[in-house]
């Protein structure tokens, strides 16, 4: 699944192949990588045990 992320979410600038980790309240949920630098945001593909875990935190829906 892709994901897209706004860069103004990042303090410094990703590129493609980069590692984003994916929190809940401080808990660790899985990374994603971005695929795709699309001028305002970023591409990030997450697998699906990440996808899951996203999906039961409340964070995608």
């Amino acid at each position: 699944m892709k994901i897209t992320l706004s860069k103004q979410m990042f303090a410094k600038k990703l590129q493609v192949g980069d590692s984003v980790p994916f929190s809940d309240r401080g808990m660790y949920i899985g990374n994603g990588t971005i695929v795709k630098d699309a001028g305002d945001h970023y591409e990030v593909e997450v697998d699906n045990r990440v996808e899951e875990n996203l999906r039961r935190t409340g964070i995608l829906s």
